[in-house]
Order: C-alpha cells, then structure tokens, then sequence
C-alpha cells in the first residue's frame, strides 16, 4: 500500500522547474454494479507512485514505479477488503515503462511512447496525465480574476469537449498576486468531438452494428474533478486533484440501470532536483484521448507483412515463455490486444501461417476469442464451414 505523503514545503508557486522530479500518490479505482446484485461492485484498482520529470520548459517524462493492481469484488474499494491481482506482477513491467510529453503553461500536449506499447497500459497513463492538464484560458482575457466561472474547451479523454471551470482564488497578503487556486471543473459531454461507446452487458463485448457504433443514450456520463493548485494560471504546480466519473446505462435484457464508477486520487509527496536520462522514441506521437479499437485503420501490404512478422513473434514468445516455464500473462494480453488492430485480410494471413503449425496454432486459437471483433467471427465461420476448425 503506498504511504500517505505528508505535507512538503518544496512545492514552487512559480510552476514546475526543469530537471526537477515530483512524485505523487496516485490511486485509481474502476467499478462496476449490475442492478441484479444490489450494492455488489467488481472490478479493478491501482496503485502506485506517478513520477513527473520536467527536462524542459515544454516537455517532461512520466515513470509509474512500485505499482500494485487489486481485484475489487465487493462494496467498497477501501484496501481492507482487497486482493492483489494475479496479474499486478506481470503488468508492473509494462506499467514502469515511462512516457514522454509535450507540456507548457499547465496543457499535455503530444504525448510519445514505444511503439509496442499496449492501448489499455497507455490509457491508464493518459488517465494519470490528465490531472496534469488545465486549461485556464477565459473566453474573455480581459476577466482577470472575474468570471470566476467560465466554459472552455479542453481535449482530454473524450476528445475536444466543453468543460465548465470555478476557480477559487488564493491571493498573497504581502503581494496581493495569485498564490493558490481551488479549481472545480465539470466535463460537458454533450458537447464534445467525441462520444462515449455503447456498452454490452456481456464482459468484452462490443457492438458490431454500424448503427450503434456510438450513442448518446441510453448511456449517461457525469465527470468532475476538483483541484488544489499551487501559482498562477500560467505557472503552477498540481497539489492534489480527485476526479470522479460515473457511467450509467441500461443492459439489455436487464431492468434498471447499472453504474460503473471510476474515482482518481492524486497528491504531491516530494520534489528532487538532478538530471534524469530516458530514451523514448518521438515518431508516430499520440495524444490524451483514450483510444480503443473500434477504429478502422487501412493497412498498406507492407504494413499487413510487418504485422504478421511482428504476430507471429508474439506467439513465439508465449512458446518459449512455458518452454522454459515462465508464464507472463502480459504477454497473452499484449497478442488479444495487437489482434484487435487487424483487418479481415491480416487476419487471414496470421492464419494462413498458424494453422498447420502444431506450436502456433493453439495459442492462436486461444486469443482469438477475446478479440470480439466481426472479422475474427467472420474468420472462424469461415474455418468451420470449411472443416478446418471442429466445434
């Protein structure tokens, strides 16, 4: 369990210093309850230290380190009724890996990781990064200090989405000058580039229609965070911030509504000055948005021949893995998650060079059903009409 930080006079108010790292605590917890099982949650927590490095005045590096994943089956995600995951161990060396990002006057901006990186470790990195990210630009620069409450627009998690912002100020008796903010920010998701995607009441399962692609009912989204912020609108650092996020819809074949809940918790524990050195990689840089993989990407052939090659290694690694009696689920993951990116055509092509590989082809054949995808339906179809797969 991370240890509660104490409070530390270190914090600047004139914003983050280059070669400088801050370390926060940084809780996580994801639930969810069905209207069967009354006030019965499931699902995940985290936990761990969120290390930002500042190496400039526009860009910094963060480092997750000493994470640890809970299983949540219960009422509450209080740490007294939790157990660690079965998978905290083999995801901690995914989760360590550090990410670069584009970051000036308090916004995330570009943000640059190995190529390899799996979405759903990279999204729990954006989910960190967020809290990071304030935008206090005022429709009207000339209301200094008033509004104090105003809409602008801030790309995040959903998007480009409208957010409404209450920021309470703290002024220095000395200078009269802005010393700390309280900030409230509520996400309006109505109004957004985005939207949220439909949910299954069956785990893993997306829609496939065109149709229901993307809704706004009957799926209901509330976002809030509130912050305590240490300098001004330009320059500040981020003491703590709680945001709360709560997704309310109505399964199929069910009566009422089911909520799953998400709360993040971050708070400053330290700062330390001295050069660090990461090597990320800068090309194909990505952005805050969560992603997933409902997204159509056009695959050129040279593209589909390095995905098969890059495939086919991933198997190759779970066959040595119990070989040698080293099991990494992570690695597993990483194959269901790579397989959701191909197309009908690559597909056809990992299969072509699988199925007569006795090695191969089991784990294919494992993976494939947590794809959820039409084109892995349409490819196993395929494969039995034709005999080549028994049910």
């Amino acid at each position: 369990i991370i240890s509660k930080p104490k409070d530390s006079p270190d914090l600047n108010p004139k914003g983050y210093k280059p070669q400088n790292t801050y370390t926060y605590c940084y809780e996580a917890c994801v639930t969810s309850g069905f209207p069967e099982t009354e006030q019965q949650l499931a699902g995940l927590k985290i936990s761990c230290y969120a290390e930002v490095y500042v190496e400039s005045d526009s860009s910094a590096y963060l480092k997750i380190k000493k994470p640890l994943l809970y299983e949540v089956n219960g009422t509450s995600c209080s740490f007294d009724s939790l157990k660690i995951s079965p998978v905290s161990a083999d995801l901690t060396p995914l989760l360590e890996e550090p990410i670069k990002f584009d970051f000036k006057a308090g916004k995330v901006g570009k943000i640059y990781c190995k190529e390899n990186e799996p979405e759903y470790i990279l999204n729990i990195k954006r989910g960190i990064l967020a809290m990071f990210h304030h935008n206090f630009n005022k429709p009207d620069p000339a209301d200094k200090y008033d509004p104090r409450m105003y809409k602008n627009w801030e790309y995040g998690a959903h998007g480009l989405c409208e957010n409404l912002y209450d920021v309470e100020y703290q002024f220095s008796q000395e200078t009269h000058k802005t010393q700390a903010m309280k900030l409230s920010k509520t996400l309006n998701l109505n109004n957004c580039t985005g939207k949220p995607h439909v949910f299954s009441n069956i785990p893993g399962v997306r829609c496939l229609s065109k149709s229901c692609d993307r809704v706004e009912e009957p799926l209901k989204i509330s976002i809030s965070s509130s912050c305590n912020i240490l300098g001004q609108e330009s320059k500040f650092v981020v003491k703590t911030c709680e945001t709360t996020g709560e997704y309310i819809f109505a399964p199929t074949q069910m009566k009422g509504t089911a909520v799953t809940t998400v709360k993040q918790n971050l708070k400053f524990k330290e700062v330390k000055a001295g050069l660090e050195q990461y090597s990320i990689p800068t090309a194909n840089p990505r952005t805050l948005e969560m992603t997933g993989y409902d997204d159509h990407t056009v695959l050129t052939e040279k593209q589909k021949t390095e995905f098969v090659t890059k495939t086919l290694k991933m198997i190759d690694l779970l066959i040595k893995s119990v070989e040698k009696k080293d099991w990494k689920a992570h690695i597993f993951t990483s194959l269901v998650e790579l397989l959701r990116k191909a197309d009908e055509d690559t597909l056809s092509q990992i299969w072509d060079h699988c199925s007569s590989d006795e090695q191969r082809r089991p784990w294919l054949l494992e993976a494939l059903p947590f794809v959820y995808k039409q084109e892995v339906f349409k490819l196993i179809k395929e494969k039995i009409l034709s005999k080549d797969l028994k049910v």
